[in-house]
């Protein structure tokens, strides 16, 4: 269960998880609401992620860029080693829609 803080109605999670993730270069997080997110080996190291840490909403906005970058860059690599793309094709058909 989230860890309410006195002070204000900021709510914060704590890591109950930590995985070496399926390519070298990340780590996979997991929060006690049952949440994952993917993180790179750099980020993970920098903000000392482990478990039993507590996160609080600055955090978890950083965990959440971080995450979906880390998702991004992975799905690039992916597309990039099956068939030669152009910039073009990339915009066009990989650009979320908004």
């Amino acid at each position: 269960m989230p860890e309410e803080n006195s002070n204000s109605q900021n709510v914060n999670y704590t890591i109950t998880s930590c995985q070496r993730g399926t390519s070298q270069g990340s780590y996979r997080i997991f929060l006690e609401d049952g949440s994952s997110f993917f993180l790179s080996v750099d980020f993970f190291l920098e903000n000392k992620i482990r478990k039993g840490r507590v996160v609080d909403e600055t955090l978890l906005l950083k965990i959440k860029d971080e995450s979906l970058f880390v998702q991004a860059y992975s799905k690039a690599i992916s597309l990039l080693s099956r068939q030669l793309y152009s910039k073009f094709n990339l915009k066009e058909n990989y650009s979320p829609r908004i």
